[in-house]
């Protein structure tokens, strides 16, 4: 008698485990993917929409399998393993999207400004502004979102999005004294 006891005990215990570890990594991968800065601005939220329906896919499977199986903990694990992998593709899809962002091109700077932010260290790498005119920037970087004087400098503005922090949007700003750039960094705004 305890044995079989102890065994259904024993089984209750893993299945509620099971389900705790599966329904946990889910839960904590999308809250991570919906208040992500990066996920919410790439390609206006499309990472956010593939990222919530691998997941489903994966709940989806995870109950077709236990509907087919009806074996005590054949559910719970399938939905560990469901989550496990949908983490993995998610894991894989971000970084693969954040190399892509990170890289800096005329063209992606054009079509897309809320990824501009990621795409600061790459462009700093490949270009110093500093001494560049003003023909030569605009070149690189297409006209400023805005221009203004700021301490006796002409300041071209160029927008980037909101960055990480989702709180205030970031500007690239390169100042010019006498038409040659003395000065160029991202700002929070």
């Amino acid at each position: 008698m305890r044995s079989k006891t102890g065994k259904i005990i024993n089984n209750i215990a893993l299945y509620i485990i099971l389900v705790a570890l599966g329904c946990g990594i889910a839960c904590a991968s999308l809250i991570f993917f919906m208040v992500d800065g990066f996920v919410n601005q790439f390609g206006n939220g499309l990472l956010k929409a593939v990222f919530v329906t691998i997941y489903l896919c994966a709940i989806a499977a995870t109950i077709a399998i236990g509907k087919k199986k009806k074996a005590g903990l054949a559910l719970p694990l399938c939905l560990t393993i469901a989550a496990l992998s949908a983490l993995m593709v998610n894991g894989i899809i971000y970084n693969a999207a954040g190399l892509y962002s990170s890289v800096y091109t005329r063209e992606k700077w054009d079509e897309n400004e809320e990824i501009r932010f990621y795409m600061i260290d790459d462009l700093e790498k490949k270009y110093d502004f500093v001494g560049m005119t003003k023909a030569e920037a605009i070149e690189i970087l297409g006209e400023p979102d805005a221009i203004s004087e700021y301490g006796g400098w002409e300041v071209f503005d160029y927008y980037l999005g909101y960055g990480d922090d989702m709180i205030d949007p970031y500007t690239y700003n390169i100042r010019f004294e006498d038409g040659i750039a003395v000065y160029a960094d991202r700002e929070n705004n």
